[in-house]
């Protein structure tokens, strides 16, 4: 099976308030550096990294740099899309910058997907890696079904780990090239209309409506705006350092 991940980078501003005390520039080579572990090893993955305009030292640490020649979430948003959307794999990771991955992620969701469609009959799933903290505590959550009958969310057995199916992702998610293209239009709206158009508007509807989505209950990657009230991420942010790396190297 054959995946692409697209990774979109900015080291300087950020669009979320975060939970999280640091910096930036952190947030983005730590995170970088967590997916590239969780990548290497594993046949059939290709990484393209897209960068608005970070510094050269964070540019650096990044592989396979695409630089845009735009800037700001928009422009960012259309050539991750762009992408996503010509791509010749069978699944397409699109990743923001501050998602903490653990370093069996990669591997877990690619089984995960696997078993998923085969069980389902179905190419077109959603996996998100993170167990959104929201998911315990803002009601509007806890729908999980395909979301057409309000049903609440089906727990399902996954490789290695039990996953629940979830009505809104953020913008870091795990779909077919297929869904991207077979509803493009609900893409597009939010790449030509954010701010005001939202995730809520957009994909989040998919999962409701039309593809099926699911995350882990326990979580593969941590998105750095919360802080997860049952599995702290501190241990994997200091073991996900590059300068760790480095030491490792030295």
């Amino acid at each position: 099976m054959q995946l692409d991940v697209i990774l979109r980078t900015h080291d300087q501003k950020s669009v979320h308030y975060r939970s999280v005390e640091y910096t930036k520039k952190d947030i983005t080579q730590t995170c970088a550096n967590s997916l590239h572990t969780a990548i290497d090893g594993l046949d059939n993955v290709n990484l393209v990294t897209v960068d608005d305009h970070s510094s050269a030292q964070t540019v650096s640490t990044l592989r396979n740099v695409t630089h845009l020649e735009g800037t700001g979430n928009n422009a960012s948003l259309a050539k991750v899309f762009e992408l996503a959307a010509d791509s010749k794999a069978d699944l397409v990771y699109i990743v923001e910058d501050d998602y903490l991955h653990c370093p069996n992620a990669i591997k877990e969701m690619l089984l995960t997907y696997a078993k998923f469609s085969k069980k389902m009959q179905t190419k077109d799933i959603c996996l998100n890696l993170v167990d959104c903290p929201a998911n315990y505590h803002n009601e509007s959550y806890h729908g999980g079904g395909t979301g057409r009958d309000g049903s609440m969310a089906r727990i399902v057995g996954g490789v290695n780990y039990p996953w629940r199916t979830v009505t809104h992702t953020g913008g870091t998610f795990c779909t077919t090239p297929n869904v991207i293209n077979k509803y493009w239009g609900a893409f597009d709206d939010l790449v030509q209309n954010w701010p005001r158009v939202t995730e809520n508007d957009s994909w989040n509807k998919l999962w409701k409506e039309h593809v099926i989505a699911f995350s882990p209950l326990q979580p593969l990657a941590y998105h750095l705006t919360e802080v997860h009230p049952y599995y702290p991420h501190d241990q994997l942010w200091e073991d996900s350092k590059l300068n760790n790396k480095l030491k490792s190297v030295a």
